[in-house]
């Protein structure tokens, strides 16, 4: 059995958005989000994608999560870049290590936030 903890809109532009859904170390959540967001007029979904213009393939290693997609919705405890998970699209099953309130980012450039724009709507469920 699953119960919806909460719905967040995450914001392209915003480095940290807050969403309010606390999550508990010994507990397992699921979330999906929907919606698409922007890099210029550069249109992602949450999984984000590889780069889709000349300008931004020299920047790669500058992302945030530099191996992992641009603008994937990134999700971590307490806005603790140690504690980073990728959320993408959908992600089935979770159990953070640490307890705290559910923060989340599009991965792009730290400096590169001010041309972002859109958001994507992000479910999370607690199971069990």
């Amino acid at each position: 059995m699953e119960t919806l903890l909460g719905t967040a809109t995450i914001c392209a532009r915003t480095r940290w958005n807050r969403t309010g859904i606390r999550l508990d170390s010994t507990r397992q959540y699921r979330m999906a989000a929907t919606g698409d967001w922007f890099d210029r007029k550069l249109s992602y979904g949450p999984e984000g994608g590889p780069a889709k213009s000349s300008f931004q393939r020299p920047f790669a290693w500058l992302r945030r999560r530099r191996h992992d997609p641009w603008f994937v919705l990134v999700g971590a405890v307490d806005a603790r870049n140690a504690t980073a998970f990728i959320i993408g699209r959908q992600l089935a099953a979770f159990s953070p290590s640490s307890s705290g309130e559910l923060t989340c980012y599009a991965n792009d450039v730290w400096l590169a936030y001010g041309n972002n724009s859109g958001s994507v709507t992000l479910k999370v469920w607690q199971r069990g």
